[in-house]
């Protein structure tokens, strides 16, 4: 197995399908670990989704989300659908604005940590915070 937060589907790959339960108990675990807790609200059609608030100077600053898409309760249908769509989503909050960046990208949690850090820092800085 790899030391990624999100695990790689070639590890959980058996008899050339990906054993999804595996896969998404191994990176729910990564997550609590790291702080995120889940919640089921249906923000963006998301199954399920974790979240983490990261703070700067004890005030909140942004919040990261995992939405999770779980198109296996389509596979009956369409045998493409047979997979975990994920989606990362960077909330800052603002005083009066809320500004969103959102990617769906093959990231691993700490790239898109980075990421959501950067892009914190560069809108704070456009807006002389």
């Amino acid at each position: 197995m790899n030391n990624k937060i999100m695990p790689l589907t070639s590890d959980y790959n058996i008899d050339g399908k990906v054993d999804w339960d595996s896969w998404l108990s191994d990176f729910r675990k990564n997550l609590e670990q790291l702080g995120y807790r889940e919640f089921n609200q249906n923000h963006k059609l998301e199954d399920f989704s974790y979240w983490k608030s990261f703070y700067v100077n004890n005030i909140l600053a942004y919040q990261i989300a995992i939405f999770f898409y779980d198109f296996r309760k389509y596979s009956a249908k369409d045998e493409s659908a047979n997979r975990i769509g994920i989606s990362f989503d960077c909330v800052l909050h603002r005083n009066i604005d809320r500004i969103d960046l959102c990617v769906s990208k093959d990231f691993d949690v700490p790239e898109f940590e980075l990421l959501a850090s950067k892009f914190h820092q560069l809108v704070s800085s456009h807006l002389n915070e």
